[in-house]
């Protein structure tokens, strides 16, 4: 929008011309009626009337006769005085007429249609006023009044494409300026990219690295006897690095924290407990492996965001290009069949099952990309080992290829549910996660040496077998549990999808 207070050049060109208009319409209108009538009061009174409007006119500052209210009184105000002098000075054959045309000239550019239009239907009204309504200078009224209308609109018509070319020209400025501020977060992108990348070579963002100086430096500071220092990453605690083997009496836990985010943990443990003041050293000590660690985590978020966007492209790529091409090769294929002979069919029925499957296998691919991570078993193993410290739980599983997302979501809440059974009932000294694990190939085996249970005998109000079996139901997955009383459990899930 235009703001008012703000002067535009194409104003101050209008106003400049209309200072010219009026002084030499004045000039105009004084000298031709002292020439036609004389010196007497009436010249001497419309002179002095027209020329008090000019000189009031003149003295308002612009801004302030751009003003809603000021325009109105100036276009009222000047139709009124110059009409005066035209009505002093010979009426329609007033040489002040010309003068008549500055109000409307004025509301025009400035205010625009309405009041433009309205000032000059005031001074066609003034104008018939003044002649008295006679029919024999109904020509001279009748044209003046056109001349006031076409000024009007021509002169609302141009401040209405002017104002429309200055609203354009700050519409272009302001996406100039947002182009530039954008370009120029780019390039501070970029810059920190190539920052994090050097850096990213650095022992400063191996969490193995800081973690194990951090116990080193720590060891100058505090005696202890073992300690270890995990990350905390989106699979909970990972330990980073360890140091001392055994069992403590005493640990102190401190948290890594940076701002309001948690980013790890250090546990130091010996046979006497700590106090107040080795608790304060460790916790201003370990401020720097903090701050690495909270890079760390940022510049995995950043790298875990661009592995995101590259995967959706893959499966856009996949679902668009790839999927209509063999559903398209398919569709040849059953027209070639349907047109060969007995001695082809049966091999071109072989390559459609393998188009078929390679349908499928693209389908499966592209709903994987579209998952926001893919589930690792052997990290959720991991992660339950953190989960239930008062357990003993050996992982034994390897795993070669992650599972598919969906398969490996519910994989990972069987054994997530087999796990907390044993911990919760079954009194083991010993929880072992083995197996094997290659993508679409799995075989995961979770037995204790626990008191175990008769799995043929329900038990009521436990429903946990109950849901792990509809659970393997819906991944299509064997699940074999074997038990008897005091001789421990063993879950057994298996799946072969390819």
């Amino acid at each position: 929008m235009v703001m008012w207070d703000q002067d535009s050049d194409w104003e101050d060109r209008f106003d400049r011309v209309l200072t010219l208009v009026q002084w030499t319409a004045l000039a105009l209108g004084v000298l031709v009626s002292v020439v036609q009538l004389g010196t007497g009061p009436s010249v001497i009174a419309a002179g002095l009337i027209a020329a008090g409007f000019i000189v009031t006119y003149q003295s308002i500052h612009p801004n302030v006769r751009r003003s809603r209210w000021a325009r109105e009184v100036l276009a009222v105000g000047g139709t009124v005085a110059t009409m005066m002098a035209v009505f002093l000075t010979g009426r329609t054959e007033s040489p002040y007429l010309l003068l008549t045309i500055t109000p409307v000239f004025f509301a025009g550019a400035v205010a625009g249609w309405r009041l433009g239009l309205e000032t000059a239907v005031l001074s066609i009204a003034a104008l018939f006023l003044i002649s008295g309504f006679d029919q024999s200078l109904a020509p001279q009224t009748l044209g003046w009044s056109g001349l006031y209308l076409l000024v009007a609109v021509l002169l609302s018509y141009a401040r209405y494409l002017l104002v429309e070319a200055e609203l354009t020209t700050e519409a272009l400025l302001e996406a100039s300026d947002a182009t530039q501020d954008q370009l120029e977060r780019l390039q501070s992108a970029n810059q920190l990219l190539r920052r994090l990348n050097d850096m990213a070579d650095g022992a400063e963002l191996n969490p193995v690295s800081v973690g194990a100086t951090a116990l080193e430096q720590l060891g100058s500071l505090v005696d202890y006897r073992l300690g270890h220092v995990a990350i905390l990453s989106t699979d909970g605690p990972v330990i980073v690095a360890r140091t001392g083997h055994g069992e403590s009496v005493h640990d102190m836990r401190v948290p890594l924290t940076v701002g309001n985010r948690d980013v790890g943990i250090v546990v130091l443990g010996r046979d006497e407990p700590f106090d107040d003041h080795e608790r304060s050293v460790v916790v201003n000590g370990v401020r720097p492996m903090s701050l690495a660690f909270s890079n760390i985590l940022i510049l995995q978020d950043i790298a875990k965001r661009a592995v995101q966007e590259e995967r959706i492209r893959l499966a856009r790529e996949l679902h668009d290009e790839i999927g209509p091409s063999l559903a398209s090769l398919g569709l040849g294929l059953d027209v070639a069949m349907l047109q060969a002979g007995p001695g082809q069919s049966g091999d071109l029925q072989a390559l459609r099952s393998s188009v078929e499957g390679l349908v499928e296998e693209v389908r499966g691919t592209v709903a994987d990309l579209r998952q926001d991570e893919k589930v690792s078993l052997l990290r959720h193993a991991r992660r339950l080992v953190t989960d239930y410290p008062e357990a003993k739980i050996v992982v034994d599983l390897e795993e070669r290829r992650g599972p598919r997302a969906k398969l490996g979501t519910d994989a990972a809440s069987l054994m997530s549910e087999a796990v907390r059974n044993a911990v919760r009932h079954s009194q083991a000294e010993e929880i072992r996660i083995s197996g094997l694990v290659d993508r679409d190939l799995g075989r995961v085996m979770i037995g204790d040496d626990g008191v175990g249970f008769d799995p043929d005998i329900p038990v009521p109000n436990h429903y946990g077998v109950i849901g792990m079996k509809e659970r393997a139901r819906k991944m299509e997955a064997q699940l074999v549990i074997e038990s008897s009383p005091g001789m421990g459990t063993s879950i057994v899930i298996e799946w072969d999808h390819r």
